[in-house]
């Protein structure tokens, strides 16, 4: 009795122990959590720079050159990355459209979201919004 009581344990435990590695290999454990975090700020600053360039673009008139102060739309979000200081890209392109640009841990885990700060293709890295004439 014992040596099958001892048999069943150590089965368990070593099923337990794969149902663990399993569970880690496929969600990427605790450093794909973090990486994960870190896009998610990323894509929420993009998203906050991008409403701050649409305000300024209501004030101005335009969609401007260059992300710059203006007391209507204070305060100024983050311009850079705040993980490794690499600055956001900013780019006015044809269209009264701008694209917002960053460098993503794991792009194909950033959700590809279409809203009122425009759309964002994980590919790229780049949240494109066009400004509503009015």
């Amino acid at each position: 009795m014992t040596d099958r009581a001892s048999i069943g344990r150590a089965g368990l435990v070593l099923l337990t122990l794969a149902a663990l590695a399993l569970a880690l290999w496929t969600g990427g454990g605790p450093a794909a959590g973090q990486r994960e975090a870190r896009d998610a700020t990323r894509l929420d600053d993009l998203q906050a720079l991008a409403g701050f360039a649409l305000c300024l673009a209501d004030e101005d008139g335009a969609v401007p050159d260059t992300l710059h102060d203006h007391p209507a739309c204070a305060p100024m979000p983050r311009l850079a990355d705040p993980y490794d200081g690499t600055p956001y890209g900013y780019a006015r392109i044809p269209d009264d459209s701008f694209r917002l640009c960053a460098t993503f841990e794991a792009p194909d885990m950033v959700p590809v979201r279409s809203g009122p700060t425009g759309r964002f293709d994980p590919a790229s890295g780049c949240l494109t919004t066009r400004r509503d004439p009015r």
